[in-house]
């Protein structure tokens, strides 16, 4: 076993070098998309990061901010964010699970859950465990994938804007629900602003071709409750 999160992870790649890849973190960083694009540059990967506030965006070399931003442009690249929100600050959640997933589309063929978030320290400095988790827990974790995801909403926009050095537009107030427009979450999610219906963004793996913005989770129109197909 490797000395670091990374190594296990590398590994976990290496050995399942084909298919979509979901990856689920508390926190992500500039260097943590530099990390990922280096190693996912041929595959599809979907990306959901529970906290997204700007103070773990803040410190980032001129190089990885460079690969970060070309992991976001990638046409076969998704990252969303998730956290429920509610007017109690004592009754908030947040995607905080790690865990790394490769599909066929249909279902996990492989899994490696831990502690490690994907950031320098998560991957090269703090004692993290990575462990690949018994074929019988395998649809579990991917039903969890799919609720949580299904939730979620695009976050492209706003590390962009991270990685372009503009960390003023993060909501003020993330355990009442405000945040921008473009950011709000489906209906499942407490917000105290009314919503508009639009389609929403599927999964990386989905896309066949068409434009950005285009893709739904399935093959059938886009719903509350989406699913991998």
């Amino acid at each position: 076993m490797g000395t670091t999160a990374a190594d296990r992870i590398e590994r976990f790649l290496a050995a399942n070098p084909s298919g979509p890849v979901v990856i689920a973190v508390g926190y992500a960083s500039a260097f943590g998309l530099s990390w990922l694009q280096e190693r996912t540059a041929r595959r599809p990967v979907s990306v959901l990061i529970g906290d997204t506030r700007a103070v773990y965006w803040q410190k980032m070399t001129s190089d990885d901010r460079a690969e970060a931003k070309r992991f976001l442009d990638r046409r076969d690249v998704e990252v969303h964010n998730w956290y429920r929100t509610d007017q109690s600050r004592d009754d908030r959640s947040e995607a905080h699970l790690k865990a790394w997933l490769v599909h066929n589309r249909t279902r996990v063929t492989a899994a490696l859950v831990g502690s490690a978030n994907l950031t320098h320290n998560g991957l090269y400095k703090n004692v993290e465990i990575m462990v690949e988790p018994a074929a019988r827990d395998l649809p579990t974790i991917w039903s969890e994938a799919h609720a949580l995801w299904g939730k979620s909403w695009d976050a492209r926009d706003r590390l962009i804007r991270y990685l372009d050095g503009d960390f003023t537009s993060a909501p003020a107030d993330r355990a009442t629900g405000r945040r921008q427009q473009s950011e709000r979450p489906s209906t499942e999610v407490a917000s105290p602003a009314p919503r508009r219906s639009a389609p929403r963004r599927g999964p990386a793996s989905q896309r066949s071709g068409s434009s950005k913005g285009s893709k739904s989770f399935s093959a059938s129109k886009p719903s509350r409750r989406r699913r991998f197909n």
